[in-house]
C-alpha cells in the first residue's frame, strides 16, 4: 500500500490576469489504480484561487507503478504536484 499525495492549486480561474473564478469552472475526477479517489473535485470551491490544497489517500499497487487517471467533468483537470 502506497500513500499518494496530490497537490492542487487553481492558478487560472480567479487568478490575477486569469478569467473570472468561481465554483464549477473546473471540475474533475481522479482515479488511482482504477479506483475512484476524488469525484467531482473543484479546487476553487474548496479553497479558492491561488491557494494550495493537498489530497491524501492510500492505494494498493500490485506492479510497482501507481496509475493515476484525471478525468474532466468540466474543463480540464489540473494537478500541481504528485
Amino acid at each position: 500500500i502506497y500513500r499518494v499525495r496530490l497537490h492542487f492549486a487553481e492558478t487560472w480561474f480567479g487568478a490575477p490576469d486569469g478569467p473570472k473564478g468561481g465554483a464549477g469552472k473546473r471540475v474533475f475526477d481522479v482515479d488511482a489504480e482504477g479506483e475512484e479517489a476524488l469525484r467531482d473535485f473543484d479546487i476553487f470551491d474548496e479553497v479558492g484561487a491561488m491557494t494550495a490544497v493537498v489530497k491524501t489517500f492510500d492505494v494498493e499497487v500490485d506492479d510497482g507503478t501507481i496509475e493515476l487517471e484525471f478525468r474532466p467533468v468540466k474543463d480540464r483537470p489540473v494537478v500541481s504536484a504528485i
